[in-house]
This record gives C-alpha cells, sequence and structure tokens, in this order.
C-alpha cells in the first residue's frame, strides 16, 4: 500500500465529451515506472491476477481498466489496507464512479452529470492541497513508500536517505518521523520553477550515521524488496558501514565509495548515458578494505577514534553517573559532565568503556 501512496494514480477519462454529454467513460487504476522496473510491475500483475503492462519509450505502466477486476480487486484491497497519502481522496471518488459504472448509473441522463462533475473533482483535486488522513503505518508500507518515493544517495563520502513530495503530504511526513522515531526537521525549500504546474515541496533527511546504521539499515534489511532500488540500498548500506567504522576518512574508502557512487541512482539507469555495464565491484574489494584496521571503535552506543578516548563526533547517548551519596545523575553531553565533576572528557569515556569507578563516581551507559 505505501508503494501505491508513492506511485499508483486513480483516473477517469471521458471520450468525445462536449457540454454535459460524452461517448464513453474508462475507469483506470495504473502505476507506471521506469522500464527498469518492468518485473516490479509483472510481479504485480501476477500477484492480483489482473490488469495489463505496456511500454513506451523509457517508461512502463500497469493498468487495470475492466470494471470486473476494479469491483472484485482493487476496490476490496485499498478498502481494506487504506492509503496514507492525499491520494486517498483520488480512491474515494474512484470508487464512487466505479460503484455507479456498475449499477449502470452512468448510462442515465443525470448519471453522465454526475460523471462529469466527478471528473472534474478530480481536477480540482489536483490543483488544491486537500490533505488526507493517516490510517495506519507499518513496517511493510514504509518500505513500500520508500522504494517509490526516497533515495539513498551520499553527500561527499557521508550517507543520507531523502524524502521529498509536494507539500501537502507534510502531514504524513511528520506521521513517517514519528514512527521511525528519530526526530529530523522538515525542510520547505523553495520551487525551482522548472515547470508552471510544479508544486512546492517539502523534504526531510537522516544523516546521522548512529541512527542510520544501527536502526534504520537494520529495520530495511528485514524487509522484501521489489524495485532496483534495493540494489541502491545495497550499495548505500556498505558505505554507511563504511562511514561508521571510519573507513570513509581513508584514500582506500574514498576509493570504494567514488566507485560505488558511479553505479547508483540515475547512474545505474539503463537508459542513462553514463551507465556503464563494466562497472563491477567484487566482495573482495569490499572486504580488502574491512579487513584494514578501522579508524573508529565501536562501543554500543558510543564510538571512539581507534586506540583513544576521543569521542568520534555525532556521537550523541545518555548515561547515568553513580555519586558517593547513590545519587543518579542523567547525562548528554560528555563535555557537561565534565565541567560539573571537573573530570577530563578521556576520562570518563574510559571509565564508561572499561566500566570502572572514578574519585567515587560510577559511569553507566
Amino acid at each position: 500500500m505505501g508503494f501505491s501512496d508513492a506511485e499508483a494514480n486513480f483516473n477517469l477519462s471521458l471520450k468525445g465529451k462536449k457540454d454535459k454529454n460524452f461517448s464513453s467513460s474508462q475507469l483506470t487504476f495504473q502505476i507506471a515506472l521506469h522500464k527498469d522496473d518492468l518485473n516490479t510491475l509483472y510481479f504485480l500483475k501476477n500477484k492480483l491476477n489482473c490488469g495489463l503492462i505496456s511500454i513506451s519509450g523509457n517508461r512502463c505502466n500497469f493498468f487495470v481498466n475492466d470494471l470486473f477486476s476494479i469491483i472484485n480487486i482493487i476496490i476490496p484491497i485499498f478498502d481494506f489496507f487504506k492509503l496514507n497519502s492525499s491520494k486517498i481522496h483520488f480512491y474515494n471518488i474512484f470508487k464512487q464512479i466505479a460503484e455507479m459504472k456498475f449499477n449502470k448509473e452512468h448510462l442515465t441522463e443525470e448519471g453522465k452529470i454526475k460523471l462529469i462533475w466527478y471528473r472534474n473533482e478530480i481536477a480540482n483535486l489536483v490543483k488544491i492541497n486537500k490533505v488526507g488522513t493517516v490510517n495506519k503505518l507499518t513496517l511493510k508500507w514504509l518500505l513500500g513508500f520508500i522504494e517509490g518515493d526516497s533515495s539513498f544517495s551520499t553527500s561527499n563520502y557521508t550517507v543520507r536517505c531523502k524524502f521529498e513530495n509536494t507539500v501537502i503530504e507534510t502531514y504524513l511526513f511528520k506521521k513517517i518521523i514519528d514512527f521511525l522515531g528519530e526526530k529530523v526537521n522538515l525542510q520547505f525549500p523553495k520551487s525551482r520553477n522548472r515547470s508552471i504546474n510544479e508544486k512546492p515541496v517539502v523534504v526531510f533527511e537522516y544523516t546521522k550515521i548512529n541512527f542510520i546504521y544501527k536502526i534504520l539499515i537494520p529495520k530495511l534489511n528485514t524487509m522484501e524488496w521489489h524495485t532496483k532500488k534495493f540494489l541502491d540500498f545495497k550499495d548505500w548500506c556498505i558505505i554507511a558501514k563504511l562511514q561508521f567504522f571510519g573507513y570513509h576518512l581513508l584514500p582506500e574508502g574514498k576509493h570504494l565509495i567514488n566507485l560505488i557512487k558511479t553505479r547508483m541512482n540515475n547512474y545505474r539507469l539503463s537508459t542513462n548515458l553514463k551507465y556503464n555495464t563494466d562497472i563491477i565491484i567484487s566482495e573482495s574489494q569490499i572486504n580488502d578494505i574491512f579487513s584494514l584496521p578501522a579508524p573508529y571503535t565501536d562501543h554500543g552506543k558510543f564510538r571512539t577514534r581507534t586506540g583513544t578516548f576521543n569521542l568520534v563526533p555525532q556521537s550523541e547517548f545518555k548515561f547515568n553517573v553513580i555519586d558517593l551519596n547513590n545519587k543518579t545523575i542523567t547525562y548528554s553531553s560528555i563535555k557537561k559532565c565534565s565541567k560539573n565533576l571537573k573530570i577530563k572528557n578521556e576520562t570518563i569515556v574510559r571509565c564508561l568503556i572499561d566500566k570502572t569507578t572514578y574519585n567515587g563516581y560510577t559511569f553507566l551507559v
């Protein structure tokens, strides 16, 4: 269902329309993708046991326009699982039209007027910002939405997961952030004026490597993917691991990351002029990098520069300090704890690693 929130369309076309009349009407549920994801559409077609697939240029399209399949397959699915985006409004109109056609109401003069009104309502929904309602977010829903509407990329040699959509989905993005449990800020960048129909967008990104490596990647790794974005995700996971353990600081790590980036996202598309099928990165190439001494050492809740008691930047965690009176104080900053207790940063970190005490203070993550 998340994939439909990202990629599906519910359409009504009226042929031979003139004033308050038309010669025929056609309902269509469809999902259009790049032709490299043709197998994804065949998977959907076989799973639903209905619909057709067409290919035009660089695009492929799965569509269902026979009323029997719409009434008996498409509508029951969307009634049961529920959409979470603003597309719920398009679906609600789509369903009402399907019921009209099933009952032959569209053949009457009154029914035709109503269909024209519905068609205008669909056109208005495209223009106005009518917010939907989040029904239920699940990990399966999120993966579908990610496969359709997010990207795994890098900024220099560090990873980021980016969500971008029209501002109408701001409410949904807030719910996704709550669902994942890692607070990030929504951004409302200015329109790039690429077309007169371009709408303002809302964006949020995950860039904190602790969250990405320890929480987001393990969650998504448990799921079954169906689009070529899985290949980008797997490459992104390698870069995330390189970054988490500090290999992105080494010349060897940077070289590997640059190599991986040349086969990700748009570079992976067969229609990209820079597409190179000869780019093969072997497991041994990757393992050779990870066999080098890691610049960072992972201590579970935080990392240090290997061989030191210096924390790696971005390491955010809470820890407790128990004093001589058995009173517990919680800190989220080594610097603040150091200042309050007048103990060096390195000493506190060493105590946290070795689970030892210092001057009567016990330090616990």
